[in-house]
């Protein structure tokens, strides 16, 4: 009798080829979101991307390491120590911004995207430089700071079509400034390292 069910939802799909694309979208949606939701590492990601959609900062990016930063930070392929220490088994508490402790800002601070992209004093300077270019094409953007979910998403929130120009140019201010304050991060990761051999 099962047997028998299950070949009717088959001719059933034969017969309706937009009943088995949807099925198969279906499938496919719950498999992505079973995924994400046993991953330790997307926990980000889960929280940047909800549904499966193009991405308009991949159309609308047009400086290719715009799109590549965005991109890494956005599905945490970097180097940032929420993403090196889980490799080395450090405990994630102890996974710290190298920045912060290092200038005795914050000692339990962790280095992770949402660290850099809204809150750490080392890139301070770029955030506003973006909040003030997005707030010269957005009069209602405000003065609320943004977090770094709503950074990594790129566009604001609320459908928005991918062919305005305001839209573009928000696009590009943000992949923009996800860029810069990752390679900042890397950058003073880098002088410490070298530091660090010097005086060895």
């Amino acid at each position: 009798q099962l047997a028998a069910s299950v070949s009717a939802i088959h001719l059933a799909e034969a017969a309706s080829p937009v009943l088995l694309v949807k099925n198969l979208q279906n499938h496919f949606t719950e498999a992505w979101r079973f995924t994400l939701e046993q991953s330790s590492r997307l926990s980000f990601y889960r929280e940047v991307k909800d549904t499966i959609t193009w991405e308009h900062y991949l159309d609308n990016a047009r400086n290719f390491e715009d799109r590549k930063f965005t991109a890494r930070i956005r599905c945490s392929a970097h180097k940032l120590n929420i993403e090196t220490g889980r490799h080395k088994n450090i405990p994630k508490a102890e996974r710290i911004c190298d920045f912060c402790s290092s200038k005795g800002i914050d000692t339990s601070a962790i280095e992770d995207e949402e660290h850099i992209l809204a809150t750490c004093p080392l890139t301070t300077s770029h955030r506003h430089k973006m909040a003030s270019l997005i707030n010269s094409i957005d009069i209602n953007h405000g003065d609320t700071p943004l977090n770094g979910i709503q950074i990594a998403r790129t566009y604001p929130p609320g459908p928005a079509e991918s062919n305005n120009d305001s839209l573009v140019r928000h696009i590009q201010i943000m992949t923009r400034a996800i860029k810069i304050m990752y390679k900042s991060t890397l950058k003073y990761k880098k002088e410490l390292s070298q530091q660090g051999e010097s005086s060895s």
